[in-house]
């Protein structure tokens, strides 16, 4: 795990920077001007939130929701988990350069299958060491999640990187589950 230093992420970056093939220089010039900017965005956003504590980066997950005829297996993985007073948050970094509405924003369906996956066990494989540190209950427990957000590296925000924050899902996870419940229909 590479220390949150921007000297040394930027040298990460060179290492690996001539092995991404652009067409033209001009494009690569430009791309790692912009990779430096978001480097710079991230940690800003990293460290400017000293109320939240730090769980996983890229937490895998294999959980079942029930809906639809049989469940619907979730699988994949979380860029970053944190913990606050409020609960669990999870955060998914972002290179687009668009930023969702509001509108969208409220039923963003990856930010919504995110909480729903925490609510249905995605956290139980962590140590129980990780656990106790930041408070999480024991595996099974309910646990309390506070939202989910897209951390759009692209989009300056004073510095720091642009936040799309979706709010703590309603307790029934209603429009969630019915969305699910669509899918695994859709696909049956």
């Amino acid at each position: 795990e590479l220390p949150a230093d921007l000297d040394v992420l930027e040298e990460q970056v060179d290492r690996v920077w001539g092995e991404l093939g652009f067409e033209a220089s001009w494009q690569s010039t430009v791309e790692r001007r912009e990779a430096s900017l978001a480097l710079q965005r991230f940690l800003a956003w990293h460290e400017g939130r000293p109320s939240r504590t730090f769980v996983a980066s890229e937490h895998q997950f294999d959980v079942e929701i029930p809906v639809g005829e049989s469940g619907v297996r979730l699988r994949g993985s979380f860029d970053r988990v944190e913990v606050s007073d409020e609960g669990v948050h999870v955060a998914d970094l972002k290179t687009s350069k668009s930023k969702p509405t509001g509108t969208e924003l409220e039923r963003h369906p990856q930010l919504g299958v995110y909480q729903a996956a925490v609510m249905a066990g995605a956290l139980d494989p962590l140590p129980d060491d990780v656990r106790a540190a930041v408070g999480l209950p024991a595996p099974g427990e309910p646990v309390a999640v506070a939202g989910a957000e897209l951390v759009m590296l692209r989009l300056d925000s004073h510095g720091e990187a642009t936040v799309a924050a979706q709010d703590a899902l309603p307790d029934d996870e209603s429009w969630v589950h019915a969305s699910l419940a669509d899918v695994d229909r859709r696909v049956r």
